[in-house]
């Protein structure tokens, strides 16, 4: 297994020159669609890279899966999301991911993007907190235009992420908890830096206590190894915490890969994550169009 995962992450770190192999429209996958977007809430522009299923258009519509760190997940992800596919593992679906005009800007701007509120003297860094004009990006003027392009299933929309992108991910489910409404109600977080901002985060659990009927699904991770770097114990108990809260709207499940460290957990816990999430039909939400 170890091996294994050894491979696909050398595979992984081969796909983050991507966005140089694709640059000609001719050389990109028949699958595939890429467009740059500027964004009005960030004021500055991504990349994003949108795979449909084979067979997609004899579709109606399909369940989308919207990926951050999309110039360094996106490649190996959708060939993954493919075969899994093939093999009765996941059913039909849109993969959008989004990134960067370079790896090299990813790497510069995700903590620009995927934190919020802004850094606080304990995290040692220096995060603006821009999450939420990420966030309004995304739900705001992303989702509007996938939907008017693709054959979407409104009501079954998941949001992915690892890492910081797993704190993002994560932001958007207490988005939807403080708002009673949003586009994304299906989570997957694989080994998010919970201990951001003082825990900010840890507020999640108590907000369900007020939110209404839409079902909520929420898939997290973290590797075992990862102990050896940082204490695993707030995931623990963050996932601890919201199953205690017994809420009848809320899916939730939290899996430890023992043989695992940080960057190995994410890809697994994708994969993982879509079945948790996909292997039965979405109750209905109620969403904006």
């Amino acid at each position: 297994m170890k091996n294994l995962l050894i491979a696909l992450a050398l595979i992984t770190v081969n796909g983050c020159v991507a966005p140089k192999a694709y640059e000609k429209e001719q050389d990109l996958p028949t699958e595939f669609s890429r467009f740059q977007m500027y964004s009005e809430h960030v004021k500055d522009t991504f990349l994003v890279q949108v795979h449909v299923p084979e067979g997609y258009s004899e579709q109606d519509s399909l369940p989308t899966v919207y990926l951050l760190d999309g110039n360094f997940f996106g490649p190996m992800l959708s060939s993954a999301v493919q075969q899994m596919q093939v093999a009765g593992k996941l059913p039909p679906l849109i993969l959008v991911s989004i990134g960067y005009s370079s790896f090299e800007k990813m790497d510069s701007l995700r903590v620009r993007d995927y934190l919020y509120p802004a850094a606080v003297p304990s995290d040692e860094m220096d995060a603006p907190g821009g999450g939420k004009n990420f966030h309004d990006f995304i739900t705001m003027e992303l989702v509007g235009k996938i939907d008017e392009g693709y054959k979407t299933d409104r009501n079954n929309r998941v949001l992915m992420g690892h890492s910081f992108g797993a704190y993002f991910a994560l932001y958007g489910l207490l988005d939807l908890l403080e708002n009673k409404t949003g586009p994304f109600h299906q989570f997957v977080a694989a080994s998010p830096t919970l201990w951001y901002n003082d825990f900010y985060l840890s507020q999640i659990p108590d907000k369900l206590d007020g939110y209404g009927q839409e079902n909520i699904q929420v898939y997290t991770s973290v590797g075992g190894l990862e102990n050896e770097q940082w204490s695993i114990a707030p995931i623990l108990a963050f996932s601890d915490s919201l199953e205690l809260t017994g809420h009848h709207s809320l899916k939730a499940k939290n899996v430890v890969f023992n043989e695992l460290d940080h960057m190995d957990v994410a890809m697994v816990s994708f994969l993982k994550g879509l079945e948790f999430i996909l292997s039965e039909p979405a109750e209905q939400n109620t969403c904006p169009s």
